[in-house]
């Protein structure tokens, strides 16, 4: 059964690059990467296995998902690394939702995918 886990920030914390917030670093390096990337988080429950979905909020606002290819703990913060292949974060509009992290409940995941194309739903599994 496919999980889904989303990765969230506030608009008003600072950038971790230093300048800008951090809705402006997800924007640049996270959503718009050309090839692999990653989102590290602290997350420990069941773990994450490739096809699984990532989904990205920023506030109430949920910007985008994308696939997980592979996921490997990040021994140096004790959290998790989500990785994905860059061309296939697929953009949303219009998806509210309280802040939330973590491991997401699979029908709201599954809810949320209907949202998508279908070349994104062919590549999660569908719903």
């Amino acid at each position: 059964m496919r999980r889904h886990f989303i990765y969230q920030v506030s608009s008003s914390v600072p950038s971790p690059a230093g300048r800008g917030t951090t809705e402006e670093w997800l924007e640049f390096y996270k959503l718009h990467a050309e090839g692999e990337t990653y989102i590290r988080m602290s997350y420990d429950g069941t773990p994450a296995v490739p096809r699984d979905v990532l989904w990205f909020q920023v506030d109430r606002r949920i910007l985008a998902c994308v696939p997980i290819q592979n996921v490997q703990a990040d021994c140096n913060n004790g959290g998790v690394e989500f990785w994905y292949q860059g061309m296939d974060v697929h953009r949303l509009h219009g998806i509210q939702s309280p802040p939330q992290h973590g491991a997401l409940p699979a029908l709201l995941g599954d809810q949320w995918l209907r949202f998508l194309s279908e070349p994104l739903l062919a590549r999660v599994g569908g719903v």
